[in-house]
Formats: structure tokens, C-alpha cells, sequence
């Protein structure tokens, strides 16, 4: 099972998780358990899940934030992001298929800084890529689903020679050394 692949739960499966959770101890009048429980259930499947997948983390979840760095894998049809070998050989992408990017905001009609939902089901990225013409780009403006995005610390340390300084370096190498044996 690959990073976007994941569980469905029945609807009754979920309430009855929910209603658990949402005991008479949890809430402080008994008789308000199940508007509460309704309440959430009428949120959107996506809501629903972000806060169940919150719920049931062992380490603290720690919401996300304009500038935080992220990795997500694309879909394997897509080119969007440039050719896989050379994104992978720039340190661009890793070999199980990951790309890296920083969040700009979230996909909400009041999208500024001071606005921004951490909770949004869809959130802005601009991705690292490789352009043969330009070398390390920006691909600006990703919209891309929350729950398909992994935060990372920092990001790693791409490659940004070009393929064609390899041989450069070859070159200079043969060049010094014909001109010593001469």
C-alpha cells in the first residue's frame, strides 16, 4: 500500500466510534452527545477523516503553517513536475517517489496569511523541480489535498549541476593532464 492509499470505514462504523468518544463524560449535558455527534457527522467525509486521523495519532499533531516544508508523492501518470530519473538524480525526488515542496496557504476564499485554516481540506504548494533550461524551478501554486501531504523538517540538499558539468570536469581533467605529459 503506497502513501495515497488508505481505509474506508462504513458511516455507522465511524458513528459508532464517534459515539463513544462523545460519552455523557465528554460532554456536559448527556442529552447534547448526539447533536454533537450529528454535528460532526454532517461535516465533509475529508473533515471527518482529518479529525479521526488527529484523534488517534500517538505523537502530538502539530497543524500546519505557511513556510512549513512538505513532501508528496504525484501520481506516476503525471509529468508535471519534470522526468523521475532526473528529479531522483538531483535529489529532487525520492526512490519511492516523493517530491518536495512549501506550503503558501490554504485553498479558501479568505486565503491571507492572517486568515490561514491549518485545518483546510486542500492546501497551496510550490513544489522543487528541475528544468533543463532553468535548472532548480519552482512549480507554483499546487493545489493539493491536506491528507496527501507529510511534513518534513527541513529539506533535503539537492543537486543542482548539470548533467553536462560531469563531463566538464572530465574534460578539464584530460586536457591538464595531456598538456603535463607533454
Amino acid at each position: 500500500m503506497n502513501q495515497r492509499e488508505g481505509y474506508t470505514l462504513p458511516f455507522n462504523t465511524v458513528k459508532d466510534y464517534l459515539s463513544n468518544v462523545l460519552n455523557s463524560k465528554a460532554v456536559s449535558n448527556p442529552k447534547n452527545v448526539e447533536h454533537v455527534l450529528n454535528l460532526l457527522l454532517s461535516q465533509s467525509q475529508d473533515i471527518v477523516t482529518v479529525m479521526l486521523n488527529i484523534a488517534m495519532m500517538q505523537d502530538e499533531y502539530k497543524p500546519i503553517k505557511i513556510g512549513d516544508y512538505v513532501k508528496y508523492i504525484p501520481s506516476k501518470y503525471t509529468s508535471l513536475y519534470g522526468d523521475r530519473d532526473i528529479l531522483q538524480d538531483k535529489g529532487l525526488m525520492t526512490l519511492d517517489g516523493f517530491i518536495f515542496g512549501t506550503i503558501v496557504t490554504d485553498l479558501t476564499w479568505r486565503s491571507k496569511h492572517e486568515d490561514f485554516n491549518c485545518y483546510s481540506k486542500t492546501m497551496v504548494v510550490d513544489f522543487n523541480i528541475w528544468d533543463e533550461h532553468d535548472g532548480l524551478s519552482i512549480y507554483q501554486n499546487t493545489t493539493i489535498t491536506s491528507s496527501e501531504l507529510t511534513m518534513i523538517d527541513k529539506l533535503p540538499v539537492f543537486n543542482c549541476a548539470s548533467r553536462l558539468d560531469f563531463f566538464k570536469h572530465d574534460n578539464e581533467k584530460s586536457d591538464t593532464n595531456l598538456i603535463k605529459t607533454q
